[in-house]
Parts: C-alpha cells; structure tokens; sequence
C-alpha cells in the first residue's frame, strides 16, 4: 500500500490562513485499488489536483458532502465507484 500526501505542498501556511486552505489530501492505493480522502480541501486544491488523479474507487468528498464541498467536475473526472 501507499500513503502519498499530495496538498498541501511548500513551507508551512502562515497562522492566519484558513485552515481548509491547507487541509491534507491523501492518496491510498493497494494494487489497482484508488482511494482519494480529501479532509475539507477547496476547489482550487482539487483543479490542481485533478490532473493527477484518475478514476478512483473511493472518494472522501470535501467539506461532508455540502453544495459547497467536492465539484460536480471533479466527481465527473474521478468516477469514484463510492463517494
């Protein structure tokens, strides 16, 4: 299995940053298992990322799921069979 921590990247945010701003996105994968777990990452960290993320199995979507969490584009782009 690997763990690879793909946001937030660079020096550590300054205090006053918002902290979903800098919430950690991790990849899981096991053979051709995918699984993306992206705490409560914006939708700017998920147009960064969706160039190197393809289909997934599962996908822990932003923010529990709200109107305001994980895109409609990135689910379409990801595929996840359980989100």
């Amino acid at each position: 299995m690997t763990v690879e921590v793909l946001h937030p990247v660079g020096p550590p945010a300054a205090p006053d940053v918002d902290p979903n701003e800098v919430s950690v996105v991790l990849s899981v994968r096991y053979g051709t298992f995918a699984a993306l777990l992206t705490g409560d990452a914006q939708r700017d960290a998920e147009d960064a990322l969706e160039e190197e993320i393809g289909p997934l199995q599962v996908l822990k979507v932003s923010h529990h799921g709200s109107r305001t969490g994980t895109s409609a584009e990135f689910l379409a782009h990801t595929r996840p069979a359980l989100a």
